[in-house]
């Protein structure tokens, strides 16, 4: 679920004889560089693929990467010019030692909208200068709690006698989406429910179409157990990726905490 910065393929150089790993020249907005990949199928020379930490992670398509690249498309520059010099002696000193309580104060209380923009921009460097371009930002909204399971580990498993029960309305899931992404700022959403199947394949595709039509965002679906023709409508609709759970590959144990569901077929559907 996490994303990183698109880099396009410039060169694919194959690795030892048997060997998994292969050695790519990509190239993103900073320039060229070389990046290894393992296990990458039909990799080559204009491909796109999302990297971190120097190890290709997937291929992605292009469209894919061009929508990556507008979400995450960087601030304007800031106008050093209107800003206060105690605020920039305070963004300098945070480079070469720890601020004092006094300064830190100062710039938590700040609503000058140039300073506030330094400090995002100052933010995003420190945050690429550790963590390179990685990032696993979300929201979740978490739209039901209803489930027919009967999962022993789980507060939320059907037969709980101490849960308020709830579902949202689609509609009103859709908004709380477009706020979180026009409002504060979120990039990636999840959508997470028990294994509630009031909300029908056509009520989740409904709800996905609509959420891409009014903003621009990555959407995650947590909904447990659907058919395999579900999760490939909600891909069609927009959705980015499912979240499903792995809790053990022990047959046994699966039964044990899973009481009525099928082992293989959670095998299956997480291939």
């Amino acid at each position: 679920m996490c994303l990183t910065i698109p880099a396009k393929v410039i060169s694919v150089k194959e690795g030892l004889s048997g060997s998994p790993i292969r050695n790519l020249i990509v190239e993103d907005f900073k320039g060229r560089k070389e990046v290894k990949a393992m296990m990458i199928d039909d990799l080559k020379a204009g491909d796109w693929v999302l990297y971190a930490f120097d190890t290709a992670m997937r291929k992605i398509g292009a469209d894919d990467a061009k929508e990556i690249l507008e979400l995450l498309e960087p601030r304007a520059g800031i106008d050093i010019t209107r800003l206060k010099t105690d605020f920039v002696n305070i963004l300098k000193a945070c480079h070469t030692r720890s601020l004092e309580r006094g300064e830190i104060i100062r710039l938590l209380k700040t609503s000058d909208p140039v300073e506030i923009e330094a400090l995002y921009s100052e933010a995003n460097t420190i945050r690429q200068a550790n963590l390179k371009d990685f990032f696993c930002i979300h929201g979740i909204i978490e739209f039901s709690n209803h489930c027919v399971r009967e999962c022993h580990y789980c507060g939320l498993r059907r037969d709980s006698k101490d849960v308020t029960r709830y579902r949202m309305e689609p509609q009103e899931i859709v908004d709380s989406v477009v706020d979180a992404v026009d409002r504060r700022g979120y990039k990636l959403i999840v959508l997470q429910s028990g294994d509630d199947f009031q909300y029908a394949e056509d009520m989740l595709v409904g709800i996905l179409t609509e959420i891409k039509k009014r903003c621009k965002v990555f959407i995650f679906m947590s909904v447990g157990e659907r058919s395999l023709d579900c999760y490939r409508r909600m891909k069609e609709a927009g959705a980015s990726g499912v979240l499903f759970r792995f809790e053990t590959s022990n047959e046994a144990i699966y039964n044990t905490i899973h009481p009525g569901q099928s082992f293989r077929q959670r095998i299956e559907l997480l291939k």
